[in-house]
């Protein structure tokens, strides 16, 4: 899965389309600001999106809930830094089980994770250029 990123001065951001629920982390594109979905939270404008990986920049904090990017490469020129434009995540595959609305048997793939010192997730994958 490839995913375009987004950057703002603090965050690159990989947004998706997927419901937003209360709780949720989202950006508006329109206004280029990071909001936590209120109760009663109803995607009303075309503007926002569901944030569902991030890297920090510049010492901003972890928006808790969202799995992290991973750490930029090092090879970066100090004098002109390389900002990805997308990110390719790796991805598994597992079986649907007796809970899921899907028909039983049915393969399915999602985002391959690790878990960084901190105890946060981290999604697998790597950037592109």
């Amino acid at each position: 899965m490839t995913h375009n990123i987004i950057k703002t001065e603090n965050y690159l951001l990989v947004v998706d389309d997927s419901e937003i629920k209360e709780g949720d982390w989202i950006y508006k594109s329109n206004s280029n600001t990071l909001n936590i979905a209120g109760k009663g939270y109803h995607n009303f404008t075309q503007s926002d999106a569901k944030i569902i990986a991030h890297l920090p920049l510049n010492n901003s904090p972890v928006l808790e809930g969202v799995p992290l990017l991973p750490p930029l490469e090092d090879e970066q020129s100090l004098l002109q830094p390389k900002m990805p434009v997308a990110f390719e995540c790796e991805s598994t595959q597992y079986t649907v089980g007796e809970m899921s609305k899907l028909p039983l048997g049915t393969v399915n793939q999602k985002p391959k994770t690790t878990t960084n010192p901190q105890g946060q997730t981290v999604l697998a994958g790597k950037y592109i250029y």
